[in-house]
């Protein structure tokens, strides 16, 4: 086409020749050669430009994709894929997207999987990425360098070697001949951005791009949990595995004492594994397992055999030299399936991808082919990369450019063990110490905006948290200059998702506010520019159930009807006369029934689904004198009741409802929803008989007639009340008291179980006690409490500095123990301020990955910390349940009273517990149990930083030692279906470990399934399902 149109234009200048003048040709010739140069540069655009893909929805952005030649010599040519911007492409920024690997595809990663504007689907359909980044910028994917995806080489020798410097020279190449052929571009503020190894590619073709003086007008990069600094980075994993219960403690202690992570690749790379890194190595895998997606640790993974970008950076290392186990091959269908019913990530969306650009319509509306390959691959297998790149640091490229004025934005995923955010916060931290550039933002928690509630009122609203944030500035650079070094972690981030960017504008979900950072050069949005939604209030008189770490706000919402609630004493003072009077109309009520248990059955709650099984609420009589009575709610087993175990749950608090919390919003039949009550497919009672109780008198629907037992609870009353209702209540219902019986409870019941456990062996009462099992327990306060420091900074919710502050001038226990004397020092309110500043009232301190509710209630936790209480799920599924027990006809249907409050709540207003108790060890008495015989199993969701996993496997381990008990089954994963759902350690087969994978503090309430797993593994005395049944 091109050699016709110059024929053409030749046989035009020859006629002209015999018209004009040799300088009227020449004006003519120039003119001819413009239109000939517009023309074929517009025609090299319409050979690229990409009608529509197949599957595709309708789309108003002009999409393009081809190849551009990087050496003529050797025929190397690199494949892209650009979107213009949704909206005003010809305003937006240019952002040239890099993936990592080495040598993986941003056009299958990048592109159809994290941020481009369509998804593959099963059904041979894509779908509209909600988050595209090309809603904000003109996106380029480069497959980089030659032998990646569609990019080829003729001259196939070139992929026998390749290394970061040669990838850099390609890319520059690519840049300036793309920018040729759309030089309306050329002038546009460019970024380039990536992930991964990216951390190599990114800041090397930014550092040719300045170093060669080209005219590209590049403003700034971002690169994403990168790899900077191979001993920092490596080493990093080590801690990691460790902090979020990927490994045993003495495992860690081996990693950090006799191999760490960054020698065994070292030894890798040269070919020579020691004995010692090697025994190591087998070590970490076995408790480790295939199995666990290491660059997502909550996530599920697709089981399949094909390698996502970021295992290259691990694998390549390894092959041929270290035995790796590949995962077996799933049902891709299966798996979909269990993701549409969990409503999560499709982990399998990469497996889409690679099947879709491997369909041959694909590619030629691509304008793809394959060269030296038979399929396309979303990492090369044709490629042989220089590893030992791996080893060179590019943090002194990265401190170069910040140097030079460009701005740079590192983020990390806080769920990836590859490259952990730890050590690239360390690395990010020590360029702005070089450099001596000033915080200019402090290290703060950062807003991605309102996100949809869960709930059917529309007075909740939620909020997720996006992670903290810090930013740097030179001395002599104003706040907004482009001058600026951000670090930046997102909690609940998938591996294949990426960290947000915001504007001045609102907070945006998820990619979109990501670009719009980068492109603004703007500081992330702070939580306090959030403040002015809410208002809060302190009632400063209840210091006992505040956290230490600052007093317990109640959050009221504006625009609705809520207020801010009286204090509750005074409520308590207005109302003593009827106290006394509803307590003796209750006690009328039973003593005229003549058959208790017959009087407290439940026919139907209201607006429950049709069930097979009974349900019994009611109260049983303490203290006739005190007129003291506790309220319960007993739901038989779904199936076999006479046959199944009956077991007793007590939530924890202190004070905190085990009906409210336990039955309605954890693991009891049904949960509330509106007007009526869903079936909760999970419930314990398909397993057991279920009795929930409100416990001290005071909680919830529990009460005393004199209102001064209230005044001072404390954790001997509250044991020997429990025993009191358990003889009263099998009284009530003989036909359980021969019955296999547990205990079990989450949070502070951590003291009730145990101390109610001991007193029944104790006191020889006839219960067929078998076993108890306590979630996330508080066991011992120094250790379960100054565990916390450490997760925090592990899991990214504090600063280096303030994690040093925190273990060395106040830790926690110090905190809380001064502040329950009433006397908090100097020092540690200082290192309270500022622990309280940087993890944010937005955090839920018991699933740190978690969206929050934002309403006025309470949870059992926040006795124990100051955040707000959500679950997975339904995050005001809590809102739900309150709105649903303070219904006139759910408490007649209860047969529950109020007395001497207003309403019910899921943790009381009016009990005083003695707080002093929590410094009590229930460790001696877990002893005590085991050595009768009882059954103790302890649990932790790994997501919890109120009492974390690391603390309390300490104690389990340290009360194995004690007890001289042997492990019987060594630190290991469990399983829920196909999935990794946790890890678990058995001692002498009477003591069990256990952790719960993306569970909070209340671990039924946000991994049912996982959850419900555990519990029955509990009851039938069995291991936790090994890999091995699968």
């Amino acid at each position: 086409m091109h050699r016709q149109a110059s024929s053409k234009i030749i046989s035009h200048s020859e006629t002209l020749l015999s018209f004009l003048n040799m300088q009227q040709f020449i004006q003519a010739w120039m003119a001819i050669a413009l239109i000939f140069l517009c023309s074929g540069t517009e025609s090299l655009l319409e050979a690229d430009r990409i009608v529509r893909l197949p599957g595709q929805p309708p789309v108003s952005f002009q999409q393009f994709s081809g190849y551009i030649t990087v050496d003529e010599k050797q025929h190397r040519s690199l494949f892209y894929y650009f979107v213009e911007a949704e909206t005003s492409p010809a305003s937006k920024p240019l952002v040239l997207w890099l993936n990592g690997g080495p040598g993986c595809s941003s056009v299958g990663a990048g592109a159809f999987v994290e941020h481009g504007p369509f998804r593959p689907t099963t059904g041979n359909n894509l779908v509209r990425n909600e988050y595209s980044w090309n809603k904000e910028a003109n996106m380029l994917y480069l497959e980089s360098p030659a032998g990646v995806g569609f990019s080829y080489s003729a001259n196939q020798t070139f992929y026998s070697y390749v290394n970061d410097e040669m990838t850099a020279r390609d890319n520059l190449v690519f840049l300036r001949r793309w920018f040729v052929k759309f030089p309306q571009y050329k002038h546009r503020d460019f970024f380039i951005a990536g992930e991964s190894y990216a951390g190599h590619y990114v800041p090397q073709l930014a550092r040719l791009i300045i170093g060669s003086k080209v005219n590209f007008n590049l403003k700034g990069i971002a690169i994403g949990n990168p790899l900077l600094e191979f001993n920092t980075d490596l080493n990093a994993q080590d801690h990691f595995y460790w902090s979020h219960g990927l490994i045993s403690d003495s495992t860690y202690q081996l990693l950090t004492s006799v191999c760490n992570n960054s020698r065994l690749m070292r030894e890798a790379i040269t070919g020579a594994v020691s004995t010692a890194c090697f025994g190591v190595y087998t070590l970490v895998q076995k408790e480790l397992s295939e199995k666990i997606d290491p660059y997502d640790v909550t996530g599920d993974v697709c089981l399949s055999s094909n390698q996502s970008q970021l295992k290259i950076f691990n694998q390549q290392l390894l092959r041929s030299r270290l035995p790796y186990s590949s995962p077996q091959v799933l049902e891709l269908d299966s798996v979909k399936q269990q993701q549409q019913v969990m409503g999560k990530v499709d982990v399998c969306l990469q497996e889409e991808a690679a099947k879709y650009l491997n369909r041959k319509d694909v590619q030629m509306a691509l304008h793809a082919r394959l060269v030296g390959v038979t399929n396309w691959h979303f990492c090369s297998v044709v490629l042989e990369y220089d590893i030992s790149n791996e080893e060179r640091p590019t943090i002194h490229v990265v401190r170069s450019l910040v140097k030079s004025g460009l701005a740079v934005l590192v983020y990390s995923g806080d769920q990836d063990s590859v490259i952990p955010f730890t050590g690239t916060r360390s690395l990010v931290s020590k360029v702005a110490k070089d450099l001596r550039l000033k915080t200019t933002v402090p290290y703060r928690a950062w807003l991605s905006g309102n996100q949809r509630s869960f709930s059917h009122s529309s007075s909740n609203t939620t909020r997720e948290i996006s992670g903290p944030v810090q930013g740097f500035s030179g001395e002599e650079t104003t706040a907004n200059s482009m001058n600026e070094v951000l670090n930046i972690f997102r909690p609940g981030c998938s591996s294949i998702g990426v960290g947000a960017f915001c504007d001045h504008g609102p907070f945006k979900p998820s990619g979109e506010i990501f670009l719009k950072m980068i492109i603004a050069g703007i500081k992330l949005g702070s939580g306090a520019q959030r403040d002015s939604e809410l208002d809060v209030c302190h009632h400063v008189d209840r210091k006992d159930h505040y956290s230490a770490l600052s007093p317990k706000p109640i959050l009221c919402l504006r625009n609705t009807n809520r207020s801010c609630p009286q204090n509750p004493y005074l409520q308590m003072q207005q109302k003593e006369p009827w106290i006394v009077i509803a307590a003796i109309c209750a006690s009328l009520i039973f003593l005229a029934t003549g058959s208790i248990s017959e009087a407290g059955k439940t026919v139907a709650l209201p607006g429950q689904p049709t069930v097979s099984f009974q349900q019994y609420a009611g109260y049983i009589t303490i203290d006739e004198q005190q007129k003291r009575a506790l309220f319960y709610y007993f739901a038989e087993a779904e199936t076999d009741p006479a046959t199944k175990p009956l077991v007793l749950w007590l939530n924890g608090g202190p004070g905190c409802s085990s009906i409210g919390a336990g039955a309605f919003c954890e693991h009891g039949p049904f949960k509330p929803s509106g007007e009526i009550l869903l079936k909760n497919d999970y419930s314990w009672n398909k397993e057991a008989n279920m009795l929930y109780l409100e416990s001290p008198a005071g909680v919830g629907f529990s009460y005393s007639a004199n209102d001064s037992f209230y005044t001072h609870v404390t954790d001997e009353i509250t044991a020997q009340d429990n025993l009191v209702f358990l003889e009263r209540w099998f009284d009530e219902f003989p036909e359980y008291k021969g019955r296999d019986f547990f205990i079990t409870g989450e949070s502070y019941a951590g003291h009730y179980v145990p101390q109610l456990a001991t007193l029944i062996v104790q006191s020889k009462a006839k219960f067929n006690l078998k076993g108890i099992a306590i979630g996330n327990p508080l066991l011992e306060f120094n250790t379960d409490f100054n565990s916390r420091a450490e997760f925090f900074w592990s899991h990214g919710l504090i600063s280096d500095d303030t994690y040093e502050i925190f273990t060395t001038v106040c830790n926690y226990s110090q905190i809380r123990r001064q502040y329950q004397s009433g006397s908090l020092s100097l020092p540690c309110s200082a290192v309270n301020s500022q622990v309280s500043r940087e993890v944010s009232k937005y955090v839920d301190a018991y699933d740190v990955t978690l969206d929050v509710c934002l309403s006025s209630i309470e949870s059992q936790s926040q006795v124990l910390n100051q955040m707000e209480y959500t679950g997975t799920i339904d995050v005001c599924v809590e809102d739900e349940t309150i709105k649903y027990l303070n219904r006139k006809d759910v408490l007649e249907a209860l047969h529950a009273q109020l007395v001497g409050v207003d309403q019910w709540t899921v943790c009381s207003d009016v009990v005083k517990y003695e707080m002093e108790n929590l410094e009590i060890s229930t460790v001696p008495l877990l002893a005590k149990l085991l050595k009768s015989g009882i059954r103790v199993h302890v649990y932790s969701g790994d997501q919890d930083s109120v009492i974390p996993l690391t603390g309390t496997r300490t104690v389990v381990n340290g009360l194995a030692k004690e007890l001289g008990l042997n492990t019987t089954v060594p630190y290991r994963t469990w399983f829920q279906g196909k999935q990794v759902a946790g890890w678990t350690q058995v001692y002498g087969n009477i003591l069990s470990f256990a952790t719960i994978r993306g569970a909070s503090h209340e671990a039924p309430f946000s991994q049912p399934e996982r959850s419900f797993v555990l519990f029955n593994a509990f009851l039938e005395g069995k291991q936790l399902p090994p890999p091995t049944v699968y």
